[in-house]
């Protein structure tokens, strides 16, 4: 589509979403976001103005609409293949990007001033506060506790149901070990991986990142505490996967000592009762190559015979997708097997009726 720039613009940040360029330059042609997206890119106007960042060519007609640096929007684009979303440099996860999503640090938003604007990287939902102030970032309205959306919202900082000017916040701040393990995990975003141990640097980043999510679930399992592997935990499973393997080595410990009080000295067979449970716990890891990883930990710390995993695959599994709570197969009883058997017998060996 040709167009031809507006005599205004709006300026432009290296690292605004587009869904903020959006917005904010939508006035300036006297329309609404959707307006914008539905007579200039023949777009949904009931669709996110994020819409576009997956499309290349409508990247290029908002650059000429907006005199912008093409080479900027193309740095915000998404795309989705499946459950991983390619964005900013990375693969992400499901759930670590959400295109509908709007998350805000009103205080930043506020210093901002005339020209408030949403910075890439809040969208990325496993960095809980912005990164150089530490402010933590919002995903729903401070007032009415609605989620915040790209949808039907004429500005950047105002809540779409109720017209909040989410900018009138109080602003929090994340505590000091919070803030050093956001920036950890940025810095991974950012392609560092120095701090990493070799084993697991080595691993595709989505797979590394559905990794680390699990860890913090993992850790969590000897206190029967349930956390659901996420992206809102990432950050405390960064710094676990930094102390690789004696952070998954010392949970396995604490699961041997429920059968006795020092874990080099439990029996085989409950050191084969852990590694059944843990094995369950492993199918929520989301990858075969982390998982991989982790079995093989796993059999080396419970000191368990090589391939002792591939001789208990088909009897201790997974059933099916995981989701609030973890299940396994619960095989008979001998005695109810010889029953079965027994019955089975006698049913085959019986001569058969005059009336067949």
């Amino acid at each position: 589509m040709s167009q031809v720039p507006w005599r205004r613009s709006v300026k432009q940040h290296p690292d605004e979403a587009i869904g903020s360029l959006v917005i904010r330059l939508a006035p300036e042609g006297l329309l609404t976001p959707g307006e914008f997206l539905k007579y200039h890119f023949g777009r949904d106007e009931r669709r996110p103005p994020t819409d576009i960042a997956s499309d290349r060519e409508a990247l290029e007609d908002l650059a000429v609409i907006g005199s912008f640096n093409v080479e900027w929007l193309y740095q915000a684009t998404w795309k989705t293949l499946g459950t991983v979303t390619e964005f900013l440099g990375r693969r992400l996860p499901q759930g670590w990007f959400k295109p509908e999503v709007r998350r805000l640090a009103p205080g930043i938003l506020c210093a901002d001033s005339d020209d408030p604007w949403v910075r890439n990287e809040w969208q990325i939902r496993a960095l809980p506060c912005d990164c150089d102030t530490g402010e933590m970032i919002i995903e729903r309205c401070a007032k009415c506790r609605e989620g915040l959306t790209w949808i039907r919202t004429q500005n950047v900082y105002s809540c779409a149901i109720c017209g909040y000017d989410q900018r009138a916040a109080k602003a929090r701040y994340a505590p000091a070990d919070v803030l050093a393990r956001s920036r950890d995990l940025r810095a991974y975003l950012r392609g560092d991986t120095a701090d990493l141990p070799a084993e697991l640097a080595s691993l595709e980043d989505y797979e590394f990142l559905s990794l680390i999510c699990w860890l913090t679930y993992f850790v969590a399992l000897p206190d029967c505490v349930l956390v659901r592997p996420s992206p809102h935990e990432a950050v405390t499973g960064f710094r676990l996967a930094k102390q690789w393997p004696n952070s998954f080595d010392k949970t396995v410990d604490e699961l041997l000592t429920r059968y006795g009080g020092n874990p080099d000295v439990v029996d085989h067979f409950w050191r084969v009762q852990v590694f059944e449970e843990a094995l369950v716990a492993l199918g929520r890891v989301g990858s075969q190559a982390a998982q991989r990883i982790l079995e093989a930990r796993l059999i080396s710390r419970l000191r368990l015979p090589a391939g002792f995993n591939e001789s208990k695959l088909g009897f201790i599994e997974p059933v099916a997708r995981f989701d609030s709570r973890c299940q396994r197969f619960k095989w008979a009883s001998p005695s109810e097997i010889d029953a079965m058997r027994s019955s089975h017998d006698r049913t085959r060996l019986r001569p058969p009726s005059s009336s067949e």
